[in-house]
């Protein structure tokens, strides 16, 4: 074994510690100070009129794009002419960082509200330390600016997580904390609250609370509120602007119910398949500009394993024991470490990985082991890249231990190492010596090419890609928070294929795979609401979908009309059920004639794959990588036509099935249409789909 360096002050350049650890400290650009425009000259004139006042509490509300960042900068210049102290923070990391790179020196809220560690309970040889953040003693004529308020939680310790917690912030509660600052007398203290009440709550949380005035005024406090609306992030024309009126939570609309003329190319896409998505994006993907949004934490290792396999070329699995990072991954951390001054959710990309065996930590008898991999990692902020050596724990990356096994192996190590090289036991227990122990403070983390939407949330990125086939897709906040990450492009996932065809000198010429099944249903939707009622698409059927209507004036009673694709073609509408007066009958009557006359006049063909088809696409898909390390992709070609693709080491073979209306899966095999097909993945290929993949 290569001889251990187990001291994090002599891996770590001084210089790049005072980066870590304060980066707030090192802002090198100047925050935007063009002229504020509209509402924003209003907001500005209350703010003025706030600090005038003996009012506590400001709550600045608005969708994304609408320059609650903008407006920072001027906040804080107002303030400070007034002879106030200014913390700019927010409740991440990434948020804060997100501030720093538009040139504010922002922080995060703990660092703002908790002072240096100590212990909760003295460290013993049996169990690890706990280290407790108190609050710091409260300051007067602070102002506190708070950006992506929406994030910041109100729950407070159990007995049992506080008995068994490594890190504790005071009670736990973040929010009460941070009014303490302003409800105890004669501070001076103010409070701006910035965030989007259209975004995901805290976790655990139902409400934004922060961005509540009036629950905020029952807690005795003196509030002033403002609500921005005008959009400025992006053009006037962006689809991203607008999808975000639509998602919105007073719009109600869903992820994977979007308008039709949104699924074209361009800003917006919708793409049935991940596989190929991360292909198409690699690149992205390595230079950190994409992200992938999910909805739950196994959907993000998963995406992961995907993305990388994309990136390298080869299938990649996270379940191999021996699984390594590898030069250019780009990481998260999952746990934070003190003495580097890193906290959960921050990014770095590994620069290099040293030679070697990994390092082998056995811990206690009754324990596997886990290994630590020696890298040389990078953060960068305000463009500049700052390298430093660390450790990471493997096991963190596959979750083949928890957290609280990985703590207690870690701790039980660096007791007998320890115990070895000092007979003062005092020395070695030490808060000092225990957070610059580079092996008890390896990193924990995992990769962050994909991730959920909270912990996406206070970020942004050129390009997104939102997992919609969940059912968090229907969910308005969950829909508008993923969607208003994305700065340029927006890629939506659904469970559907849709394919259009034009007639052009008698062929047929696809012109996009990316739509979505049930994008014609939202043109009969807009159709029906065009003259006067209510309507929604209700549900996916089999080989079509259904749509529920009512009337403005009654919204309980409905009838209900199902879409049917027969031979690549949408059939008239059938009613199925539902009742309401004869008014309503008669108009829908016209109604009904009129979806039919669109449906006969429609001049184009739609190919579409059933829903439990594309779910047993999915499936034989996972049973590809996992089983035969190869990569299953698809697409329509025709009416009831499908073409699989199955890679592997730079090899493909391509095959056509064909697909029926009312059989399930795959029908029949049509000719190969490659010359070039391997055999022996063509093999693989018919055998996962005769098993239908599991």
């Amino acid at each position: 074994m290569a001889e251990r360096d187990l001291n994090l002050r002599s891996l770590v350049d001084p210089s790049v510690l005072d980066v870590l650890r304060s980066p707030e400290r090192f802002v090198i650009t100047q925050p935007l100070v063009s002229d504020p425009i509209g509402e924003q000259i209003g907001c500005l004139a209350s703010i003025q009129e706030f600090f005038q006042s003996d009012e506590q509490i400001f709550v600045l509300s608005g969708p994304a794009g609408t320059g609650k960042s903008y407006l920072i900068p001027k906040i804080e210049a107002m303030a400070t002419s007034r002879g106030l102290d200014v913390v700019v923070c927010a409740p991440t990391g990434q948020a804060a960082k997100r501030l720093r790179a538009k040139g504010m020196a922002a922080i995060t809220l703990h660092s703002a509200l908790y002072g240096e560690p100590e212990f909760s309970q003295e460290p013993s040889e049996e169990r690890p330390p706990t280290y407790w953040f108190r609050l710091r003693r409260v300051s007067h004529s602070r102002v506190f600016i708070v950006d992506e308020s929406s994030m910041i939680g109100d729950g407070e310790y159990t007995e049992e997580e506080r008995k068994e917690a490594e890190v504790l912030f005071e009670d736990g509660n973040l929010m009460s904390d941070l009014l303490r600052n302003v409800l105890e007398n004669g501070t001076g203290n103010r409070i701006v609250f910035l965030g989007d009440k259209n975004q995901l709550p805290p976790v655990n949380g139902a409400l934004s609370q922060c961005l509540d005035h009036e629950f905020l005024a029952s807690k005795g406090l003196k509030v002033r509120h403002f609500a921005l609306s005008t959009l400025h992030r992006t053009s006037e024309e962006s689809k991203i602007r607008r999808l975000s009126s639509f998602l919105s939570e007073e719009g109600g609309g869903r992820l994977d119910r979007l308008p039709h003329d949104f699924l074209k190319s361009g800003e917006v896409e919708n793409r049935p398949s991940f596989l190929d998505v991360a292909k198409e994006c690699k690149d992205e993907f390595s230079n950190g500009s994409a992200v992938a949004v999910v909805a739950t934490n196994q959907q993000a290792d998963n995406f992961n394993d995907l993305i990388r396999s994309a990136i390298y070329g080869e299938i990649i699995h996270r379940a191999d024991s021996d699984v390594r990072v590898r030069t250019a991954d780009r990481m998260v951390a999952t746990r934070g470490c003190g003495f580097l001054g890193m906290l959960s959710g921050d990014e770095f990309t590994v620069e290099s990985v040293y030679d070697g065996e990994l390092e082998k930590i056995s811990g206690p008898r009754n324990m596997l082991p886990i290994h630590l991999q020696k890298i040389k990692a990078s953060i960068e902020e305000y463009g500049r890249k700052y390298v430093f050596d660390t450790y990471i724990v493997n096991e963190s990356l596959t979750k083949s231990r928890t957290d609280k096994d990985i703590t207690r192996i870690l701790w039980v190590d660096y007791v007998i190492r320890m115990r070895k090289a000092n007979k003062d036991a005092t020395v070695y227990l030490a808060a000092e010596t225990i957070g610059e122990d580079a092996f008890y403070n390896a990193l924990r983390s995992t990769f962050s090419y994909a991730r959920t939407c909270n912990k996406a949330q206070g970020g942004e990125w050129p390009v997104v890609i939102a997992d919609a086939t969940e059912w968090q897709a229907g969910q308005a906040k969950w829909g508008y928070t993923a969607a208003t990450r994305a700065k340029q492009r927006l890629i939506v996932l659904t469970r559907f294929s849709e394919q259009t065809t034009d007639s052009t000198d008698g062929e047929n010429v696809p012109t996009s795979g990316s739509a979505q099944a049930v994008g014609s249903g939202d043109e009969i939707v807009q159709r029906l609401v065009d003259i006067g009622f209510r309507a929604t698409v209700e549900r996916d059927l089999e080989h079509g979908f259904q749509i529920a209507i009512s009337t403005e004036s009654d919204t309980k009673n409905q009838v209900y009309i199902n879409i049917y694709f027969k031979k690549g073609k949408p059939s008239s509408p059938v009613r199925t059920r539902g009742t309401w007066d004869s008014t309503a009958e008669e108009r829908f009557a016209l109604a009904e004639a009129d979806i039919a006359k669109w449906i006969t006049e429609k001049n184009k063909v739609v190919i579409v794959i059933p829903a439990h088809l594309a779910r047993e696409l999915e499936r034989i898909s996972k049973k590809a990588v996992q089983d035969f390390d190869a990569i299953l992709s698809w697409e329509t070609t025709g009416p009831f036509l499908i073409r699989l693709t199955l890679e592997s080491n730079g090899v493909a073979a391509v095959a056509n099935f064909s697909f029926g209306l009312k059989t399930k899966g795959l029908t029949g095999e049509q000719p190969i249409d490659r010359a070039d097909s391997d055999l022996n993945l063509l093999t693989v290929l018919r055998t996962l789909v005769a098993t239908k993949g599991f």
